[in-house]
């Protein structure tokens, strides 16, 4: 009853970010995602694709490492310092591509630089040839969730990226001002971020 209650949970998520993301995908020709933590993964809520032959490892419902993605970096970037380690993999962790990060040391760094620019890009590091950018929903209910897109590195210069980044946060902001989204998330590992975020 549990993991029915659960998917259809999920599943109610999916349904009302589902517009906003096929919106973000033909708009951007990229893969668009909302993601929240579970566990040590990253949990893909919901996922639409452009139309056109762009097709990579995420799907709804489908799981992925919170190290070395946008989505996984964004979400441990906004826990309390003594959370991020129950959201990570024992060390040493594995390096997928030469961009990975793979200590300790260099994500903590990593999540000071997205703290301070508002996002979090996942340069290669899960994939070569794939770029994902990344924002959180910033809101005061107690969940955890954020938006990406993702495609080709050869499309993702630094010029299109900051391109990107209003309709991004756009359709975040969108989602945070949706009571049905945010309630709807409580059942599927989207906890309060950061404490201080609430003062």
């Amino acid at each position: 009853m549990e993991i029915s209650e659960t998917y259809r949970r999920q599943a109610d998520t999916a349904e009302v970010a589902g517009p906003h993301l096929r919106e973000l995908a033909a708009s951007t020709g990229l893969t668009a995602n909302v993601g929240v933590l579970e566990g040590r993964w990253v949990l893909h809520v919901c996922v639409e694709e452009p139309d056109r032959p762009l097709r990579f490892r995420s799907s709804n419902g489908s799981l992925d490492h919170t190290f070395c993605t946008g989505l996984g970096k964004l979400l441990l970037s906004r826990l309390p310092e003594e959370r991020v380690a129950d959201h990570l993999p024992d060390e040493p962790w594995t390096a997928f591509t030469p961009h990975t990060l793979t200590t300790r040391a260099d994500l903590t760094a990593e999540f000071e630089r997205i703290r301070t620019q508002g996002y979090s890009l996942d340069d290669q590091e899960r994939d070569l040839g794939v770029i994902c950018l990344a924002v959180p929903v910033v809101t005061e209910a107690d969940v955890n969730v954020a938006v990406s897109v993702s495609g080709p590195a050869g499309e993702l210069s630094p010029e299109r990226r900051e391109e990107l980044l209003p309709a991004l946060q756009g359709v975040a902001d969108e989602l945070a001002a949706n009571g049905r989204f945010l309630s709807s998330l409580r059942a599927t590992g989207g906890h309060r971020p950061r404490s201080e975020d609430a003062s």
